[in-house]
């Protein structure tokens, strides 16, 4: 990492500390394995070298959000909070797809609906429905009424 030093403002080349560790004081100028770190305090992480002060603060997973802890902070690593059952993660709040679609991907990782990951809501294909504010997460077929021996009134919107 490179660093500014205070006195003359010039950029000294230091070596990082590793994950799970902070920088307690800089390197001296043309002795970049100078750099003294320490292991990060209970309660906080840094997961890859680097060359901050202090420890990033572990995230909190808020159980009534309907999240819950799968892997818990380390000195190297966030901790990991995922959403129960076929919710994603929207922030800081897990929340269900909309009518008409149903999760698709990891179930509880972080992301919006169409994320990047491959995490998001998929709209249920043609003939099937949903209704995640109803308990029913996934598509569902609509009924067959010729097959039951019954008339069609009203076709399936979604």
């Amino acid at each position: 990492y490179m660093w500014y030093d205070n006195l003359t403002g010039r950029p000294i080349p230091c070596w990082s500390c590793t994950a799970g560790e902070y920088v307690t004081l800089h390197c001296k100028e043309g002795a970049p394995e100078s750099t003294e770190c320490a292991a990060c305090p209970e309660g906080t992480y840094t997961d890859m070298p680097n060359g901050l002060e202090s420890c990033l603060l572990c995230a909190k997973c808020h159980n009534f959000n309907h999240h819950y802890m799968e892997a818990p902070c380390k000195p190297y690593s966030n901790t990991l909070c995922r959403c129960q059952g076929r919710m994603y993660k929207d922030g800081d709040v897990c929340v269900h797809c909309d009518s008409g679609y149903e999760r698709h991907g990891i179930m509880g990782k972080q992301g919006p609906p169409e994320s990047v990951d491959g995490e998001h809501c998929r709209k249920c294909p043609t003939g099937s429905f949903s209704f995640p504010s109803r308990g029913q997460d996934t598509c569902q077929s609509h009924t067959n009424c010729s097959a039951l021996g019954q008339t069609l009134e009203s076709a399936g919107t979604h």
